[in-house]
This record gives structure tokens, C-alpha cells and sequence, in this order.
């Protein structure tokens, strides 16, 4: 029976297509690619050839016949290779280049070695330009970065003679981030380059959105907080890199202009530069933002004289407005010290900590929690616990207050819209429901369902048969067959079993 070869590989390197359309792909590319090899070999033979046999002006011409038909044979099945658009491809263009540079070395010897004076007019063989052997660069998708990426991949395109198909391939690979997705699979699999350059353009070329970014960046810029070569530097960088982009969308920064991105870039300066900015100007006299730049730079210079830059660190920024607040607390462990004895050694290791009981260590746990948060300027007040023991180095007026302190109940205080009693540690529930009075509407049980407020959900048994007895309510009609009024009264029998369910939520 006879078997049909099966490529391991056709699945990986073909994506979208059947498997029998990747099969018959992957063993045309095999055999595209064991015709290079051939002619490759075939170079390399003609290389070893000229380097070690002596070459005459009559062996030149047929030497460089020779050369020319290999070039077109090895041009036309690289083409090919590079329209199939197999992912592997890189290892084909690595031997192009290794084949550009052979050639590149063989036009060379050929014609150092042909007398000027009988040289026979030939086809010229273009080098092989190693352009595209430098890194490509990215785009990611964000508007101001492509200005700068359509120029630079444009020129180094335009000047390495490639086809379209090796164009495509460069940028496909040069799309990261949101940009990747941009080009559908038919411009790809078209090798259409000119249509995935419009797409792109299409997409992305939109120049008022391109100032509108550089403007808020320029806007958003991040004060400094004192004097730092480096942030100095992360200041202009970031300055000129979007000014540099207005110029491009031929925004020129001059007049009104250049003073307002000028108070822009001064404002984040910090103090003590900002004061040595001022004293460069006259009285009266208008900044400029590139002679600001310039100072800036010699500031850059002087900071890094002063303090190299292995040993400068940014401060950390502090929110504006935090108010630090001083802890009442006993003082600030030294560090490496035991938070119980203060000695030096590790907490854990502390016999004294070691002997506390579970109260004991509650109450260090709550002085170490009261000076943590102390440190980042947050009090922490209301302090409750169904132990007394662990609150005795609390300051009493972060004590909490008890709202519902009476003779009978001494020291209930309000947790999540419900009472706690610390001493039972139980919770409890305070619901104002309205005197019942003589008569029962409707409005009178929905306002005293409304009234009982739980959260948590622990009473929902006792809601539940609320709502039902609300349910029942809505069914009534009167002898008209119309809907129950709201301020009528309710039938006897149901206002004796509303009152009976009204006198038990004290309970709760």
C-alpha cells in the first residue's frame, strides 16, 4: 500500500489552511528550499574557485556569466520561499545574506582583475544590501510613536531594494502590542505590501489625535520634588520628546507658544532650581524654552559634579496634603530591636514574647499596629474590644464611644449599622418601627418592614416572613373588587396577627 509522506511540521508553518492544503505546501517548500541549498553549495564552489585558482582576463567574462546565472537562479527560488510566508523563515534569509555577501565578494575580485580597456559592458549586479540585517523598529500602537516609526521603516525599506513579500515579513514582525492585530490575514497572505501600509496608515495617521497626545504629555509632566541630575534628565527627555513631536506635525513652538510649554517645564522644576532659573533673567524678560533647556542641561552637569550618579537617589514622593501625626504611644523601636524587650534580637526569639499568653499578645499586636499606622500619618481611633486588658496602652480618647450607653445597657457601641455589646460579644438590633395605634394600613407595615436594616443578613428568616405577610396584603380587595387602599385599614383578623409579629421584633 502505498504512504503518503506526512510532514510533522506543515501544521506549525501554515496556519489557516486544511491539512491536506499544508501538506501539499510544506512538501513544495521542502523541495524550494533543497534548490537553494543546491545552488547554494554552487556558490560556494565558485568562491573556493576564484580564491584559489588564478583568474585571467579571458576567464573573467566567463566567470562572470557563471555568477550572474547563479544570482538569478537563487533570486527566483528565494522569491518564492518568501511568498509561501513560512513561519521559520528566518533561516531563508540568513542564507539571501550569506549569499548577497559572496556576491558582493566575487563582483568585487572580477573586477579588480578586468583591464579597464577591454572591459566588455555587462549587467550590473546590484551588492546586496545588508539593510535589513540591523534591528527593525517596533510600533506598538500608540499615535505619537508613529510618525517616527513611519520614517525610519520607510527609509530603511526604500534603500534595501527588497521585494514586497520581504517588506511585508519585516513589518508584520515589527507590529507588538495593540498594533498586531491591525492587518487581517488577507493583506498578509496577499503579500500586499502597499495595502498593509495603507491599513496602517489609515489606522494610525491621524494627526490631530498625534497633537492632542504630545500636548497632554507635556501637561502631565511630573513635578520634581528636589534637586536630581536624574530627574533633571527624565524632565527634558520627556520636554523634548514631545515638543520634537509637535515640530514634526509642523506645530513650531514659537511666540505664545514657546513661553506657555516654557512655564510648563519651569513649574515642574523643584525649588532650589527653580531659583537658580530665575536669576538668569532680567527684569521683564520673557523666557525662552531652548535657552531653558540649555541651563537645565549645565544644572544636569554640576548636580552629577557634585553627587555621581551611582550614589544619587530620587526621594520618594510624598501625597500633597498627608499630615503626619505624632503616635501618644511609647517611642519608636530601633531597628533589628524586639518590640517587647527592645533588646537585639529577633522578636520571635524574645523569652519574654515567648511566655506571653493570647491576651498578652493582643496587646502588642495593638500597640505595633497603632505606631505602623502612626508612621504613615494615619490615626487610628474608635478602639474596641471585648477584652479590657489589650486596650490599657490606647490613649482613652481613641477609646470609642458608646451611642446607646444607658443604665441597662452600659458600653454598647455601633458596628456596621448594628449594636455590639463587647462584654457577651453579641450582636444586636435597634429598630426604630412606628407605635402601631389603633388602626393597620398597608403604609404602616411596608415604613416598619423598611425600618429593620441587617446587612449582614442574619435576620433574613424574620424579614422573609414579613415580606410574605406583605405579600398577602397586596391579594386583598375590596368588596368592589378593587386593590386594597393604602391608608385603608386592614381586615381584623390580619391587624391582630401584624401587631402579634409587630411586639416580637423587640426582641431581636
Amino acid at each position: 500500500m502505498p504512504v503518503t509522506p506526512v510532514s510533522p511540521k506543515g501544521g506549525e508553518q501554515f496556519k489557516g489552511y486544511t491539512d491536506e492544503e499544508c501538506l501539499t505546501k510544506s512538501n513544495d517548500l521542502k523541495l524550494l528550499r533543497l534548490r537553494h541549498s543546491i545552488v547554494l553549495r554552487k556558490i560556494v564552489r565558485l568562491e573556493e574557485d576564484v580564491s584559489s585558482t588564478l583568474i585571467t582576463a579571458a576567464t573573467c567574462d566567463v566567470k562572470q556569466q557563471h555568477l550572474n546565472a547563479l544570482k538569478a537562479v537563487q533570486t527566483e527560488i528565494f522569491e518564492q520561499i518568501v511568498a509561501m510566508m513560512p513561519e521559520d523563515i528566518d533561516n531563508d534569509i540568513a542564507e539571501d545574506d550569506k549569499c548577497g555577501n559572496i556576491y558582493h565578494k566575487l563582483e568585487t575580485v572580477i573586477a579588480n582583475i578586468k583591464p579597464s580597456a577591454s572591459v566588455t559592458p555587462a549587467a550590473t549586479i546590484a551588492p546586496h544590501s545588508p539593510l535589513l540585517n540591523i534591528p527593525m523598529p517596533t510600533f506598538d500602537g500608540t499615535y505619537e510613536q508613529w510618525p517616527e516609526f513611519k520614517a525610519m521603516f520607510m527609509d530603511i525599506v526604500e534603500r534595501s531594494g527588497v521585494s514586497d513579500a520581504v517588506k511585508l515579513h519585516h513589518l508584520n514582525k515589527a507590529l507588538t502590542g495593540k498594533a498586531s492585530g491591525v492587518l487581517n490575514a488577507s493583506v498578509i497572505a496577499g503579500n500586499n505590501f502597499d495595502s498593509a501600509w495603507q491599513q496602517l496608515a489609515d489606522r494610525f495617521e491621524n494627526p490631530r489625535v498625534i497633537v492632542d497626545k504630545h500636548i497632554a504629555g507635556l501637561l502631565q509632566m511630573k513635578p520634581l520634588q528636589r534637586e536630581s541630575a536624574r530627574g533633571l534628565r527624565e524632565l527634558m527627555k520627556t520636554c523634548k520628546s514631545h515638543v520634537d513631536g509637535l515640530i514634526h506635525m509642523k506645530k513650531e513652538i514659537d511666540g505664545t507658544s514657546n513661553i506657555i510649554v516654557t512655564h510648563i517645564l519651569v513649574a515642574c522644576l523643584d525649588p532650589e532650581t527653580r531659583k537658580l532659573w530665575e536669576r538668569t533673567l532680567q527684569k521683564g524678560e520673557f523666557p525662552e524654552l531652548q535657552a531653558t533647556l540649555k541651563f537645565l542641561c549645565r544644572q544636569c552637569e554640576v548636580l552629577e559634579s557634585c553627587a555621581p550618579e551611582g550614589t544619587e537617589r530620587l526621594p520618594r514622593v510624598k501625597p500633597v496634603g498627608t499630615k503626619a501625626f505624632s503616635s501618644t504611644l511609647p517611642s519608636t523601636i530601633p531597628p533589628g530591636a524586639c518590640a517587647v524587650c527592645k533588646d537585639k534580637h529577633a522578636t520571635f526569639r524574645c523569652p519574654e514574647f515567648i511566655a506571653l499568653d493570647t491576651i498578652g499578645y493582643k496587646e502588642l499586636e495593638t500597640v505595633q499596629t497603632d505606631q505602623l499606622y502612626a508612621k504613615a500619618g494615619f490615626e487610628l481611633r474608635k478602639w474596641a474590644s471585648n477584652e479590657p486588658s489589650v486596650l490599657q496602652y490606647v490613649d482613652h480618647q481613641k477609646l470609642a464611644s458608646s451611642p446607646y450607653a444607658t443604665d441597662a445597657a452600659e458600653g454598647l457601641l455601633a458596628t456596621l449599622g448594628l449594636i455590639w455589646d463587647p462584654v457577651s460579644d453579641t450582636l444586636q438590633f435597634k429598630i426604630h418601627a412606628p407605635y402601631v395605634g389603633e388602626t393597620v394600613t398597608k403604609r404602616k407595615v411596608l415604613s416598619c418592614i423598611a425600618r429593620i436594616y441587617d446587612p449582614l443578613g442574619i435576620v433574613d428568616p424574620v424579614k422573609a416572613m414579613a415580606k410574605q405577610f406583605l405579600q398577602r396584603i397586596w391579594t386583598l380587595q375590596t368588596d368592589k373588587q378593587q386593590a386594597w387602599g393604602w391608608d385603608d385599614e386592614l381586615p381584623p383578623l390580619i391587624q391582630d396577627e401584624w401587631i402579634n409579629f409587630h411586639n416580637q421584633l423587640i426582641h431581636l
